[in-house]
Protein backbone atom coordinates (compact mmCIF):
# COMPACT_ATOMS: atom_id res chain seq x y z
CA UNK A 1 0.00 0.00 0.00
CA UNK A 2 1.31 3.43 -0.87
CA UNK A 3 0.57 6.54 1.15
CA UNK A 4 1.99 9.90 0.06
CA UNK A 5 4.26 9.86 3.12
CA UNK A 6 4.91 6.14 3.79
CA UNK A 7 4.98 2.67 2.28
CA UNK A 8 3.12 -0.10 4.09
CA UNK A 9 3.07 -3.91 4.05
CA UNK A 10 6.36 -4.32 2.24
CA UNK A 11 8.24 -7.61 2.44
CA UNK A 12 12.01 -7.95 2.11
CA UNK A 13 11.71 -8.74 -1.60
CA UNK A 14 9.79 -5.49 -2.12
CA UNK A 15 12.64 -3.52 -0.54
CA UNK A 16 15.08 -5.39 -2.76
CA UNK A 17 13.14 -4.42 -5.91
CA UNK A 18 12.85 -0.81 -4.76
CA UNK A 19 16.61 -0.56 -4.17
CA UNK A 20 17.56 -2.09 -7.50
CA UNK A 21 14.97 -0.73 -9.90
CA UNK A 22 12.64 1.95 -8.58
CA UNK A 23 15.05 4.12 -6.56
CA UNK A 24 17.44 4.89 -9.47
CA UNK A 25 14.51 5.92 -11.68
CA UNK A 26 12.99 8.10 -8.98
CA UNK A 27 16.19 10.06 -8.26
CA UNK A 28 16.94 10.70 -11.91
CA UNK A 29 16.34 14.46 -11.86
CA UNK A 30 16.42 15.16 -8.13
CA UNK A 31 20.10 14.90 -7.22
CA UNK A 32 23.39 16.34 -8.34
CA UNK A 33 25.02 14.44 -11.21
CA UNK A 34 27.87 13.02 -9.11
CA UNK A 35 25.58 11.76 -6.36
CA UNK A 36 23.20 10.35 -8.94
CA UNK A 37 26.06 8.40 -10.55
CA UNK A 38 27.10 7.05 -7.15
CA UNK A 39 23.55 5.82 -6.44
CA UNK A 40 23.24 4.22 -9.86
CA UNK A 41 26.59 2.46 -9.41
CA UNK A 42 25.41 1.29 -5.98
CA UNK A 43 22.28 -0.29 -7.45
CA UNK A 44 24.30 -1.83 -10.30
CA UNK A 45 26.60 -3.38 -7.71
CA UNK A 46 23.57 -4.99 -6.06
CA UNK A 47 22.37 -6.22 -9.45
CA UNK A 48 25.76 -7.81 -10.12
CA UNK A 49 25.82 -9.41 -6.66
CA UNK A 50 22.29 -10.80 -7.05
CA UNK A 51 22.70 -12.12 -10.59
CA UNK A 52 21.79 -15.74 -11.22
CA UNK A 53 24.94 -16.42 -13.28
CA UNK A 54 28.34 -15.15 -12.20
CA UNK A 55 31.79 -16.13 -13.36
CA UNK A 56 34.25 -16.68 -10.50
CA UNK A 57 36.85 -14.57 -12.33
CA UNK A 58 34.51 -11.55 -12.13
CA UNK A 59 34.51 -11.48 -8.31
CA UNK A 60 37.80 -9.51 -7.87
CA UNK A 61 36.60 -6.84 -10.30
CA UNK A 62 33.26 -6.75 -8.46
CA UNK A 63 35.11 -6.15 -5.17
CA UNK A 64 36.95 -3.15 -6.57
CA UNK A 65 33.73 -1.87 -8.17
CA UNK A 66 31.93 -2.01 -4.81
CA UNK A 67 34.78 -0.30 -2.96
CA UNK A 68 34.97 2.49 -5.56
CA UNK A 69 31.19 2.93 -5.37
CA UNK A 70 31.28 3.28 -1.58
CA UNK A 71 34.14 5.79 -1.92
CA UNK A 72 32.01 7.82 -4.33
CA UNK A 73 29.16 7.83 -1.81
CA UNK A 74 31.56 8.89 0.95
CA UNK A 75 32.58 11.92 -1.11
CA UNK A 76 28.98 13.15 -1.17
CA UNK A 77 27.55 12.06 2.19
CA UNK A 78 28.68 12.56 5.77
CA UNK A 79 30.59 9.69 7.32
CA UNK A 80 27.87 9.32 9.95
CA UNK A 81 25.64 7.84 7.24
CA UNK A 82 27.95 4.87 6.78
CA UNK A 83 27.05 2.34 9.44
CA UNK A 84 27.40 -1.42 9.43
CA UNK A 85 24.58 -1.96 6.95
CA UNK A 86 26.25 0.21 4.32
CA UNK A 87 29.53 -1.59 4.89
CA UNK A 88 27.76 -4.96 4.52
CA UNK A 89 27.87 -4.85 0.72
CA UNK A 90 31.63 -5.48 0.83
CA UNK A 91 31.05 -8.66 2.81
CA UNK A 92 28.31 -9.76 0.42
CA UNK A 93 30.90 -9.87 -2.35
CA UNK A 94 33.20 -11.93 -0.12
CA UNK A 95 30.31 -14.34 0.55
CA UNK A 96 30.05 -14.92 -3.19
CA UNK A 97 33.45 -16.60 -3.10
CA UNK A 98 32.64 -18.69 -0.04
CA UNK A 99 28.98 -19.66 -0.44
CA UNK A 100 28.18 -19.18 -4.09
CA UNK A 101 25.38 -17.21 -5.71
CA UNK A 102 23.10 -15.08 -3.59
CA UNK A 103 20.03 -16.18 -5.55
CA UNK A 104 20.52 -19.75 -4.34
CA UNK A 105 20.49 -18.57 -0.69
CA UNK A 106 17.52 -16.21 -0.78
CA UNK A 107 14.75 -16.68 1.75
CA UNK A 108 11.99 -15.17 -0.40
CA UNK A 109 10.47 -18.56 -1.37
CA UNK A 110 10.57 -19.64 2.27
CA UNK A 111 8.86 -16.41 3.35
CA UNK A 112 6.12 -16.99 0.78
CA UNK A 113 5.62 -20.58 1.91
CA UNK A 114 5.46 -19.52 5.57
CA UNK A 115 2.77 -17.02 4.60
CA UNK A 116 0.74 -19.86 3.04
CA UNK A 117 1.19 -21.99 6.15
CA UNK A 118 0.11 -19.07 8.32
CA UNK A 119 -3.11 -18.74 6.32
CA UNK A 120 -3.78 -22.47 6.79
CA UNK A 121 -3.20 -22.19 10.53
CA UNK A 122 -5.57 -19.22 10.76
CA UNK A 123 -8.24 -21.13 8.82
CA UNK A 124 -7.88 -24.09 11.21
CA UNK A 125 -8.17 -21.77 14.20
CA UNK A 126 -11.32 -20.17 12.80
CA UNK A 127 -12.87 -23.56 12.05
CA UNK A 128 -12.16 -24.75 15.60
CA UNK A 129 -13.95 -21.73 17.06
CA UNK A 130 -16.88 -22.17 14.69
CA UNK A 131 -17.65 -25.66 16.07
Amino acid sequence: MVNPNRLYNMKSHDHHVMLQHILPCSICNLLHLGLRRAFIQFERAFQRICTKVLNSTDIPSLKTYVVKTLCMLEMWWLLGFFDLMTHLIIHLVEKLEICGLVASRWCYPIERYLYVLKKYALQQKVSLYAK
